[in-house]
């Protein structure tokens, strides 16, 4: 089944007739208009800018990853916003349509016959997030890079192209003809290094465009690489033989092709550095073996000098990449310290200071203890000095009481309470946004251990949002999961590791 047939089966007629319920239109104009987003977004990521697509890679893990989706998206939209969907959708249709949004609109909300633009951006974000999903899901199963995704749906440009509205890939900016082949920069790099001349380009990541691609002369050109994989000094190959350029195409986001997003890059600790060296290595033995060919004209210790200067400036570079990625390392500092108490049946009690109660604007009074995650929350909201900084630790609040099943995102009833009053924060004070970070111990796998920090997040998130919080109350990127890293406790002891398995907040805006 080719691309667009799978997408529109996905719309179904009970997902249409709640999608016209939450916005309040017709459902067969919503039918119509939803049909039509699909190669409106399919289009628009064909045409998407390169500089977008590692942030692109890393929206669709997150989408792939919502157990709720649908729940999520049409919550959001009876909520009158466009965060739902793990509040994706507005970065979603920001990154693949730039500033292209309005008119893309215009032409959809024309075709249903909306006055309210909002409702076709709504519908638009929708199709995004659950094609997101669609090929978030297809990215981790198959071990995809974003460029592949890409020339997948560029396999399928003419048929997309005619199942667009009037008018719709002009918005876009793309225009009738083959597709531009997109290379994924780990997975091709032996074949950038081969072929005739080539030009100094700017690439997302490392990955040019080009006709063939070489490794020519002694001029000593650089690819300037726009994911900053060493710290944007750019000199890949430096010295002497000319440009690495790839396959005939657009450039590609080589951030999210080289680690999956620098998103998770950041997050799970640096591990694009190990395809870094990946990709030094491969380009040291094509060099190697264009030389023994006789097809190189520079010394090739230069050329090998300036591939291990830019393998060792990686090491250096790390704290610029998780300063530049999104939600970087200092995104997950986590709480500052522990809070007293003690170990109870595996978990870690937190010792409750006094009783205060938090006066409210409208009034009502919130009943909680002193140095508790409500009260610093509420303070934080309250002081017009606090700034909203989520790399700096203090800034972190620990949930005392949101403690799970043992190995399980299920949520125990005894959190109900805080998250209850985490939500009248919330709406007491609108301009607030919070973002969930879920933590656990060292034990076991660590990428399960992501995982299981990830879900456990998010169920705080939901919990939240249920309890009547709005969409608009947190970040972009509303919950995330650490995993084992930022510890608080120490994980050789059964006490640190309990007090470690937490969940946090941060104020992000205020």
């Amino acid at each position: 089944m080719n691309i667009l047939d799978s997408l529109k089966g996905l719309v179904t007629d009970e997902l249409v007739s709640k999608a016209a319920g939450a916005l309040g239109e017709d459902s067969g104009a919503i039918s119509k208009v939803m049909q039509s987003a699909i190669p409106s977004v399919l289009g628009g990521l064909m045409g998407s800018d390169s500089k977008n697509h590692g942030d692109l890679a890393g929206l669709f893990g997150q989408a792939a990853n919502n157990d709720n989706l649908m729940g999520d998206i049409l919550g959001g939209l009876a909520g009158g916003g466009n965060n739902a969907g793990g509040g994706i959708m507005s970065s979603l249709i920001g990154g693949i349509f730039g500033d292209k949004v309005g008119g893309i609109v215009n032409i959809l909300s024309n075709l249903g016959g909306f006055k309210n633009g909002g409702t076709s951006k709504s519908i638009l974000g929708m199709v995004g997030t659950m094609a997101a999903s669609h090929f978030g899901k297809k990215m981790m199963k198959d071990g995809l890079g974003f460029g592949s995704i890409l020339n997948m749906i560029g396999g399928e440009k003419e048929a997309i192209m005619k199942a667009a509205p009037a008018g719709m890939m002009d918005a876009i900016g793309v225009k009738a003809g083959p597709w531009e082949s997109v290379k994924d920069i780990v997975g091709n790099v032996t074949g950038a290094v081969t072929g005739t001349a080539g030009k100094v380009v700017d690439g997302a990541g490392g990955v040019v465009k080009g006709a063939a691609g070489a490794v020519t002369g002694a001029a000593g050109s650089v690819v300037d690489g726009a994911g900053k994989v060493v710290g944007g000094a750019g000199n890949v190959v430096k010295g002497a033989a000319g440009a690495v350029t790839g396959a005939a195409g657009s450039v590609v986001g080589g951030a999210s092709d080289l680690a999956g997003g620098a998103v998770d890059g950041a997050k799970k600790g640096m591990k694009w550095l190990w395809p870094l060296l990946i990709l030094g290595a491969l380009a040291l033995g094509g060099i190697w073996l264009l030389n023994q060919a006789g097809c190189m004209s520079s010394t090739p210790g230069d050329v090998v000098g300036g591939v291990t200067e830019t393998v060792g400036d990686a090491a250096g570079a790390v704290g610029d990449v998780a300063g530049d990625a999104a939600g970087a390392v200092g995104d997950a500092a986590g709480s500052v310290a522990a809070a007293a108490g003690e170990l109870v049946d595996g978990n870690w009690v937190v010792t409750k200071g006094e009783a205060v109660s938090l006066k409210m604007e409208d009034g009502s009074e919130i009943a909680t203890t002193k140095g508790s995650v409500i009260d610093k929350l509420y303070n934080f909201a309250k002081d017009p000095d606090a700034i909203a900084d989520k790399t700096k630790a203090e800034n972190w609040f620990n949930f005392e009481d949101c403690q799970f099943e043992t190995g399980s995102a299920n949520l125990k009833a005894t959190a109900m309470p805080q998250i209850e009053n985490a939500a009248k924060i919330l709406q007491a004070f609108p301009n607030v946004k919070i973002k969930i970070g879920g933590y656990t111990d060292n034990t076991g796998n660590a990428d399960a251990n992501m995982t299981l920090s990830e879900n456990r997040a998010k169920t705080v998130y939901n919990a939240i949002m249920n309890k009547g919080a709005a969409a608009s109350s947190f970040d972009e990127k509303p919950f995330e999961g650490y995993g084992i890293e930022h510890p608080i406790g120490d994980n050789s002891t059964d006490a640190g590791r309990a007090q470690n398995r937490r969940i946090a907040c941060v104020v992000t805006a205020k």
